[in-house]
């Protein structure tokens, strides 16, 4: 039961963080080539490892992260 509602939630992420990804790269001449699930997929589970850091304590960079990541979605829009 456990497993089925973890993976429930996991996959409301993905489908949520597509529709950002969509949303952030709607601009870009990329959009339609760049594997939009696999990148959902790829961000959301960035945002569970950095809730886990947080819960452990560890030293996170959100600034340094924010930065990258815009700079990224820049070069991706061209």
């Amino acid at each position: 039961v456990l497993g089925n509602r973890v993976r429930a939630g996991l996959d409301r992420s993905f489908a949520f963080t597509r529709e950002v990804v969509e949303q952030l790269l709607a601009d870009s001449p990329l959009a339609a080539a760049l594997p939009l699930d696999l990148i959902a997929q790829v961000a959301a589970s960035a945002f569970f490892g950095l809730a886990v850091m947080d819960l452990v304590g560890a030293d996170i960079d959100i600034d340094g992260m924010t930065a990258l990541v815009n700079t990224l979605l820049e070069l991706l829009r061209g």
